[in-house]
């Protein structure tokens, strides 16, 4: 991701993402790298801390998906979904739809208002 977009100073970056698409487990999570800005998201964030708790089971299952992820085999399934997405996106193309962004996999495709 990182590489995709050029960053290189990530030291004012908040990343926020979702385990629902890649991880398929109903989490979400907030990197930040200032610890001030840590403190900040601790104090303001009170009333959406515990309204979706994951439980043990979602922990588990988000943690084996991270460790395929981070393997060749993670890897050779990213490689594959990256090749189906310009399939994809060349046919659809192709048909005349937009295709919106890079490659990955989610695919926003414009069909109109």
């Amino acid at each position: 991701m990182w590489e995709v977009q050029n960053l290189e100073d990530r030291s004012n970056v908040i990343l926020v993402g979702t385990g629902s698409k890649c991880l398929s487990t109903n989490i979400g999570f907030i990197g930040i790298k200032n610890p001030r800005i840590i403190e900040l998201m601790k104090y303001m964030s009170t009333p959406y801390m515990h309204a979706t708790v994951i439980n043990p089971a979602q922990a588990a299952t988000s943690l084996a998906q991270l460790r395929i992820l981070s393997s060749l085999e993670g890897s050779e399934k990213r490689k594959r979904v990256l090749e189906n997405y310009k399939y994809l996106s060349a046919k659809l193309e192709e048909k005349g739809h937009k295709i919106f962004g890079n490659p990955c996999a989610i695919m926003p495709v414009f069909v109109g208002n």
